[in-house]
């Protein structure tokens, strides 16, 4: 396959993409779909607001909610927890998930306002469909543009990260992007990776994976950059952590606040993994209508396809290496104790049903070559070896 075979996918690819974001959008305002509804999103789109209009990291809206909650605790003499900000050395309010994602909608809300949270959020796809297709034209020859554009829409659960300003979304974009980037630029696959943990620390647990897979077999010398880009990323979160919280190594996943009446009680918010967890509840994790993960993402349902597109991969190896570290984060996250709190899915796991779209489009597409040719898989296999 030649470079231009490969790069007349990228303009389909957009234009498809493109074509189907405004559908997106016009169902989202046609049926009263609140973009900014209360949630993840709405608090991530505050932190902009301020960022742009008032030169701050600490909303006003963070206040209110403190307000709010010092109110009800003292009329019902309860300790309220909330999940939105934390508390900075100082007493600032500041935002406890994706600081990231706070500055990232900033430039196309200063052009555009409020406009500029779904175009960012569309870049946002634009860059993590760009990098699918980056890894899986290296695993796979032939066109797998419609394959790839199809997984995603409508397998997967992207529509509910489209019509909000999911900052899900952009940690699972960092992780792909970082593996798409680490044969070529292992500087910028390590930065990308470790920005990745201001959406989510736990996100970190791919960064191993990635130079296991990616950069240590084909060249022990990219190692260096990569870490290098690691480093870089590592001093800037530590350097933003004393300014905020008054020392390097606390994040703000350690300065959560508990509302006892007008007193503050910070407690670390610890994401710890329980076998009990993980035993239970698997018919709601999988198949429940709110959080259930085979029930969003219907590619799950074909899972042998994904598991054939595995053995069939040009990259075999580097494939296989990824899927643990993939399989070690669902299975963490199954046995968080907050892992149903997410709602449309499992937005704790997207960055593991993203990459599930490789071997996927990988699977099908090797099957669709194999049965187009009047062959099956099998056939293939049971053909005597050519001698020379």
């Amino acid at each position: 396959m030649n470079t231009q075979q490969r790069r007349s996918r990228t303009p389909f690819l957009l234009i498809a993409f493109c074509l189907c974001y405004l559908v997106v959008l016009l169902v989202t305002y046609t049926n009263g779909i609140d973009y900014f509804a209360d949630g993840p999103g709405r608090r991530t789109s505050e932190v902009t607001r301020a960022l742009w209009d008032h030169h701050t990291l600490s909303p006003p809206e963070f206040e209110d909610i403190r307000t709010r909650s010092v109110a009800k605790s003292l009329e019902t003499n309860t300790v309220y927890w909330q999940d939105a900000f934390c508390l900075g050395s100082d007493g600032t309010l500041y935002p406890k998930h994706s600081l990231i994602s706070g500055f990232l909608a900033v430039p196309l809300y200063a052009l555009v306002g409020d406009l500029g949270f779904p175009l960012t959020q569309g870049l946002v796809f634009v860059t993590l469909l760009l990098s699918l297709q980056r890894i899986i034209q290296r695993n796979l020859d032939g066109d797998y543009a419609l394959t790839l554009l199809l997984s995603v829409i409508p397998g997967t659960e992207l529509f509910y990260h489209l019509n909000s300003y999911s900052y899900d979304m952009h940690g699972t974009t960092l992780i792909i992007l970082a593996i798409a980037l680490a044969h070529r630029f292992p500087f910028l696959s390590g930065i990308a990776i470790s920005l990745s943990y201001y959406v989510r620390p736990t996100n970190l647990l791919f960064l191993p994976f990635i130079a296991l897979a990616c950069i240590i077999p084909r060249s022990r010398k990219d190692l260096l950059p990569y870490a290098a880009g690691v480093l870089i990323i590592a001093l800037v979160i530590m350097c933003g952590n004393y300014v905020m919280f008054g020392h390097p190594l606390v994040s703000s996943y350690l300065r959560i606040p508990e509302i006892n009446g007008t007193e503050l009680v910070v407690r670390p918010h610890i994401m710890s993994f329980e076998f009990s967890v993980f035993f239970s509840d698997w018919y709601k994790k999988l198949f429940d209508h709110q959080v259930g993960l085979v029930r969003h993402n219907i590619i799950y349902a074909l899972f042998p396809i994904a598991l054939y597109g595995l053995t069939q991969a040009k990259q075999r190896q580097e494939l296989l290496i990824l899927t643990v570290g993939a399989l070690i984060y669902s299975v963490y996250f199954l046995g968080y104790s907050h892992w149903f709190v997410t709602g449309s899915g499992n937005r704790f796991l997207l960055p593991v049903t993203f990459f599930y779209v490789i071997p996927f489009v990988i699977g099908v597409n090797s099957l669709y070559s194999r049965f187009s040719a009047g062959k099956t898989p099998g056939d293939i296999q049971k053909q005597p070896a050519i001698s020379e």
